[in-house]
């Protein structure tokens, strides 16, 4: 009997992890995905790409931008209580948290690697329920999970180890179909970057934990530090266009939506991938050379750069403990300068 699989997709990268669990665990079940049209942009086109490269049995659009009881009366409509198997993604997310308690007693309820945030996942979820009281999405308790799925369990830290599993996203790499899949979802064009440094930002200023001043005066230093040999791969919130425009920063405006690994991927199977430099402040994008394409970046001179030193936020103590801990059990490396001068420096 094939078992029904629900995933809730509210990010790129929640939908990439989403497709490559299918590929692996459920080419034989009734997958379900459910996109957010909060954070999607287009997605009714997304909808029926997803469509298109058939990995998914079904696929359905909520839309989170709504009353609350306008959101739980369209997920309920779907009628999803016979799910065996539930794919949790989002604790942010009102239709997430929603069906996470709907569905807890019933089906089995896994929770997916959302980024380096779910190697330290109590503290994580504390933070944001913490800086985001308001958030109208419903509390959960996550002891209840039946599995958290990431791609290395020596790198989680937080409670439940127990029910830590890995994940081999690796093997799916070398699947060329699988590939041509994931280019037809996130409508991928390959097109080579030219410039050696790329930075990748966060929707800090959504989280109102940063001043818009603040920011642009960073990316100035920033900005002059590296020249024009410098990129940015904006986050996928990250919907502050005017000020990269008026920085005159170069951006990789028609890839937001695309997760850098998918990006990245084709660019290395390209051979175009040589000495780049990957910068942030502290997203957690620069472990996927590590914990997604090892096999395929092990011989690649890769420079990660953390600029957590240079830029405070209420989350850097707990992305340079998880940075940290890569370093430490992989052969990830990075370099963590203290100030725009030994920055610069890293560069001569």
């Amino acid at each position: 009997m094939n078992r029904k699989i629900l995933f809730d997709v509210t990010t790129p990268f929640q939908l990439l992890i989403a497709s490559a669990i299918t590929k692996i665990n459920y080419k034989h079940d009734i997958t379900t995905i459910l996109l957010n049209n909060a954070f999607f942009d287009n997605v009714e086109e997304l909808k029926q790409r997803i469509i298109k490269s058939v990995l998914f049995s079904n696929v359905f659009i909520i839309n989170e931008i709504a009353d609350k009881n306008i959101i739980t009366d369209s997920v309920d409509s779907l009628e999803l209580e016979n799910t065996d198997i539930f794919h949790f993604s989002s604790y942010s997310s009102v239709f997430s948290c929603y069906l996470y308690n709907k569905l807890i007693d019933s089906a089995q309820v896994i929770l997916d690697e959302e980024g380096m945030g779910t190697y330290n996942l109590y503290d994580s979820y504390a933070k944001y329920r913490a800086l985001f009281p308001d958030n109208i999405s419903d509390s959960i308790d996550l002891t209840k999970l039946s599995k958290i799925l990431v791609s290395n369990k020596e790198l989680y830290i937080s409670n439940s180890k127990e029910i830590v599993q890995e994940i081999n996203y690796i093997m799916i790499c070398e699947d060329g179909t699988f590939v041509d899949q994931l280019n037809i979802i996130f409508n991928y064009k390959f097109k080579e970057i030219a410039e050696n440094n790329i930075f990748f930002t966060q929707n800090f200023l959504d989280y109102n934990v940063v001043t818009e001043y603040e920011i642009e005066l960073f990316y100035r230093n920033v900005k002059d530090v590296y020249g024009d040999d410098i990129i940015f791969k904006l986050h996928p919130f990250d919907k502050n266009h005017d000020m990269y425009k008026k920085l005159n920063i170069k951006t990789l405006e028609s890839y937001t939506q695309i997760p850098w690994e998918v990006i990245m991927y084709n660019l290395i199977v390209k051979n175009k991938f040589f000495n780049k430099s990957l910068i942030t402040i502290g997203s957690s994008i620069l472990s996927s050379s590590s914990l997604y394409l090892k096999h395929k970046t092990k011989n690649l001179p890769i420079n990660h750069v953390i600029l957590t030193k240079l830029f405070y936020t209420p989350f850097n103590d707990s992305i340079e403990i998880l940075y940290a801990n890569l370093r430490d059990k992989t052969d990830f490396s990075y370099s963590l300068p203290e100030s725009f001068t030994e920055l610069k420096n890293l560069i001569q």
